[in-house]
């Protein structure tokens, strides 16, 4: 995939987000995506035929890659605290979005890392993020072995997010689904991907990650 000839797009599910209330959206770029990025979709295991995706900031999970596929972006969006971001689209969603694509991305779950220099707590955290507006349903969740948060805030999509804390670094780890509560057959299918993330998501060891 040539992306020297992408504009710039608008990411509706992980980046197309009220900014002080208004629906405004976050421009950002795909840089370096290429096979290269993906998960390899013939590293699977079990019977239900998963594969397992392992980024280099230090963590894993499992996906279904007859459905899906995951890409390793850069961030460029204004949260200058974003450090990583992994796009986890449906084969249709991305053969779309692969080409010259003109208009507003479809809603999708995305991965993000974030630096958190302060060391705040989750809440915190979140609401001292600008572009996350109006967070509420606050509710403690354990994921991967490590004490989390879910929450969700409205942007041109809902958002439902579970965010922890990685010890090693003391960065974010935030799980995001955007869903658009109308195209539900679409929603299931985002939701069952959100599912495999949350529900397999684990630290690779330090070893693991010093190969990455």
């Amino acid at each position: 995939m040539n992306f020297k000839h992408l504009k710039q797009y608008r990411l509706l599910s992980s980046t197309a987000i009220l900014v002080m209330g208004i629906a405004t959206l976050t421009s950002l770029s795909f840089l370096r995506i290429s096979q290269a990025n993906q998960a390899n979709p013939a590293s699977t295991s079990g019977v239900n035929n998963q594969a397992v995706y392992t980024d280099r900031y230090g963590f894993k999970f499992s996906y279904s890659p007859t459905q899906f596929v995951v890409v390793s972006q850069s961030p460029q969006s204004g949260d200058t605290s974003a450090v990583g971001w992994i796009a986890i689209w449906t084969k249709q969603d991305y053969q779309k979005i692969s080409g010259v694509y003109e208009g507003d991305y479809p809603p999708n779950v995305t991965i993000s890392v974030h630096r958190n220099p302060q060391q705040l707590s989750l809440q915190k955290w979140i609401q001292q993020k600008d572009w996350i507006v109006d967070a509420k349903n606050f509710q403690q969740r354990t994921i991967g072995g490590h004490k989390g948060l879910f929450f969700t805030y409205r942007g041109l999509y809902e958002h439902e997010n579970i965010i922890f804390k990685n010890p090693r670094d003391n960065n974010m780890i935030l799980i995001s689904f955007a869903k658009t509560n109308y195209d539900t057959s679409n929603d299931v299918v985002y939701r069952k991907a959100f599912n495999e993330a949350i529900n397999s998501l684990k630290l690779a060891n330090v070893a693991q990650r010093r190969s990455l």
